[in-house]
């Protein structure tokens, strides 16, 4: 018996077989047939639950290769939401109105916020907040989470002194109470949420990603969220295709595991099943642009005599990989700058010729050359990018110019990474969370010369992020035998213009043949 049918659409299979097709009919979570009308039809018996298309589009489910689903967006839905604000008096407001509905001593914590996007164009302090907050502390992380600003009450709380490493300073001196990447790790216990919030976030989290079409994401957890996944599994409510990268430091804000622990539970990637599998190791090399951590091989240019912050060197990070590799994990070392990127090379060529096999990665390689991408392809290296940062940063006038001059044009070269044969894989890091968003951004990149088409970029986020799982022959395409996680579109992203790819719709996402989110679906419940 055939369980369920897709009739009347237009299915890009992203099969070079069978690019195209009409229907999908769909058995036991996997699909069973690919064709016109006529070819599934023949499969339908009266126990079959047939979905009219009406013409329109069907994808592979959406793969976001680098998430923090629950740290970010779960936690943007549950805490104080800064994203968007526009002024620092606007985000002043929003926290007043928050402690004022808060008891006192209670930590406020929120997250999102982004001075390039503010009319002021500098980070928030404490000072800004301090009269607003004086008994509660408060903790506000930016937008990419390798930067938060903390409140007099905070530094009291957590006990941070003006002698400690790491702390930003103005000319007298004063900590400013602006936090970068290892200043995080000051922050207590008492500031994280509890297990109930979390919960509440992962649910939320999972809602809205199947509202955008995302059928797996590859999570960076540490180890309160990895048990709240199983838990949720366990129960038999995970919705979402989880491929775990354990982070194995406390560089940024979320608790890291350490790579002993790992290697003495004997635990490997790929272990687990479809719904939630072990995957690589994170490793930080260096911090964002956006915090001017990332290590540059020249200043920023807003910053002159800053290059950034380089977290490890490449001699500490080939005995990281080295160890990784011995405990059969996969390997993603986020570096951003042209100068860590420089040092992650070096140590991945450390390795063996069969550490190659394990598909490792690079987490970002926004500011990579064309020696380093040349040097990736030569060591059968992923780039894990998220085309999303371009749409917000990349244009004329943006962060990006701000931050590297010119050098900004070259920043995230995505047709250069393509014909060089290099496996490019994308993801959001949640900033914003969405495909289609992200697909947009990569075929009108603002240099003419890094832009994809449609397709490439569509498969980036579906085959791309599927073969850096291992997971090319169950996902990332629409072929017999494969899982039956599907998104359906309201136009093609194929067919209309490039201007107009971020405005598809998403109308039903599918995850094993089951509907998450479309017409009589319901929120799933973690109680």
């Amino acid at each position: 018996m055939i369980r369920k049918v897709l009739l009347n659409g237009k299915v890009i299979t992203l099969d070079k077989k069978m690019p195209k097709a009409q229907a999908i009919a769909i058995d036991h979570g996997r699909i069973v047939r690919v064709g016109d009308n006529a070819q599934v039809e023949e499969a339908i018996d009266r126990d079959t639950e047939a979905i009219d298309l009406e013409g329109r589009t069907v994808i592979p489910g959406f793969i976001d290769s680098h998430a923090h689903l629950l740290d970010m967006v779960g936690m943007r839905l549950v805490n104080l939401d800064l994203t968007g604000v526009g002024s620092i008096p606007h985000l002043v407001e929003k926290v007043k109105d928050r402690v004022e509905a808060s008891p006192h001593g209670r930590w406020i914590v929120g997250s999102g916020w982004d001075e390039s996007k503010m009319a002021e164009r500098r980070y928030i302090t404490r000072f800004d907040i301090d009269a607003v907050s004086p008994r509660n502390p408060v903790v506000l992380t930016r937008i990419d989470g390798h930067l938060a600003v903390v409140n007099t009450a905070a530094l009291e709380a957590a006990a941070i002194r003006n002698d400690m490493p790491y702390l930003d300073k103005d000319n007298s001196g004063e900590i400013t109470g602006i936090l970068k990447d290892q200043a995080l790790s000051y922050l207590p216990d008492a500031s994280s949420p509890d297990i109930e919030t979390r919960r509440e976030a992962l649910r939320l989290a999972i809602r809205e990603a199947h509202r955008l079409g995302i059928t797996s994401v590859h999570e960076i957890a540490g180890g309160t969220n990895i048990r709240l996944y199983q838990e949720v599994l366990l129960k038999g409510q995970l919705s979402l295709r989880v491929y775990l990268m354990l982070l194995i430091d406390s560089t940024c804000e979320w608790g890291g595991i350490g790579l002993g622990s790992i290697h003495d539970t004997g635990i490997y990637t790929g272990f687990g099943g479809e719904n939630l599998k072990i995957g690589p190791v994170k490793i930080f090399a260096d911090g964002s642009l956006g915090a001017r951590t990332a290590s540059l091989l020249a200043d920023y240019t807003d910053e002159m005599g800053n290059s950034g912050l380089l977290l490890r060197r490449q001699e500490e990070l080939a005995e990281l990989v080295g160890k990784a590799y011995r405990a059969n994990m996969q390997i993603a070392i986020h570096a951003i700058g042209d100068r860590g990127i420089d040092e992650v090379i070096g140590a991945y060529a450390s390795l063996p010729a069969k550490g190659r096999n394990m598909r490792n990665r690079i987490e970002h390689a926004e500011l990579i050359t064309e020696e380093q991408i040349e040097r990736a392809r030569e060591l059968g290296l992923i780039l894990s990018m998220q085309p999303n940062f371009v749409g917000q940063w990349g244009y004329p006038g943006g962060m990006y110019e701000t931050r590297l001059g010119e050098r900004y044009r070259d920043n995230n070269p995505f047709r250069q990474i393509l014909d060089a044969g290099v496996m490019v894989a994308f993801g959001s890091d949640c900033m914003p969370l969405g495909p289609l968003y992200g697909i947009h951004c990569a075929v009108n990149h603002p240099n003419p010369e890094c832009r994809m088409t449609p397709e490439e970029a569509l498969r980036c986020y579906t085959i791309g992020g599927a073969y850096a799982s291992f997971e090319e022959n169950v996902k990332g395409s629409i072929e017999v035998g494969k899982l039956a996680d599907l998104a359906v579109l309201s136009e093609s992203p194929l067919e209309v213009s490039p201007d107009r790819i971020k405005d598809i719709r998403v109308e039903m996402t599918m995850v094993g043949g089951e509907v998450v989110m479309g017409k009589g679906c319901n929120t799933p419940s973690f109680r």
